[in-house]
């Protein structure tokens, strides 16, 4: 791990996923693991440093519920509209051959 990133945002999932990995396995090697795996540096490590690995994680868990929330409702949406439209066309149809 390094100060390779300069920026939270620049932290790519795959990293913070490894990391989660990584820190998920410390708690199950004992104090030593858990200890070394669970310290902050100086300057901070975006990509290492447990505090900030974790809050990365539940940000964008939470924007990518917010996310797929938003896209599930608009979807919903646009499958009632379609619904309408196809209604109106047949109805059109309908009405065409009177």
């Amino acid at each position: 791990m390094s100060t390779k990133y300069k920026y939270l945002k620049d932290v790519p999932d795959k990293a913070i996923i490894k990391r989660l990995e990584e820190l998920s396995n410390a708690i199950t090697k004992g104090k030593k693991a858990f200890d070394y795996e669970f310290t902050m540096r100086v300057p901070a490590e975006f990509d290492r440093d447990a505090d900030i690995v974790l809050m990365l994680a539940s940000r964008r868990l939470e924007a990518f519920n917010n996310f797929y929330d938003s896209v599930s409702y608009l979807f919903a949406e646009g499958v009632e509209f379609m619904d309408k439209i196809e209604f109106y066309n047949a109805f059109k149809k309908e009405y065409e051959k009177l």
